[in-house]
């Protein structure tokens, strides 16, 4: 069995939130630098891929134009689920 590369660290941190780690990592039955460990790889696991970040600027770019009057939104039919669908074009 192959075994992570592990590199040793260090980082400041504001005190209260180190404890209030620690706890977390003690009520996790963990201890800290595999709580913190898991914690970074979730967030690092849950970066949007190149789709999601070019429909985050898509609705971005939308809503700026909208704010700033160049894009006029087209209303919504919300009287039925057919008629929203095509009010949305879809």
């Amino acid at each position: 069995m192959e075994t992570e590369m592990k590199v040793s660290t260090s980082f400041r941190l504001n005190a209260e939130l180190v404890a209030r780690m620690k706890k977390a990592a003690k009520a996790s039955n963990r201890s800290l630098n595999n709580y913190v460990e898991s914690i970074l790889l979730n967030v690092m696991a849950n970066e949007p891929n190149e789709t999601t970040q070019g429909a985050i600027r898509e609705a971005m770019d939308m809503q700026v134009a909208h704010k700033s009057g160049t894009l006029e939104a087209k209303p919504i039919d919300l009287s039925s689920v057919d008629n929203m669908l095509r009010s949305m074009d879809l």
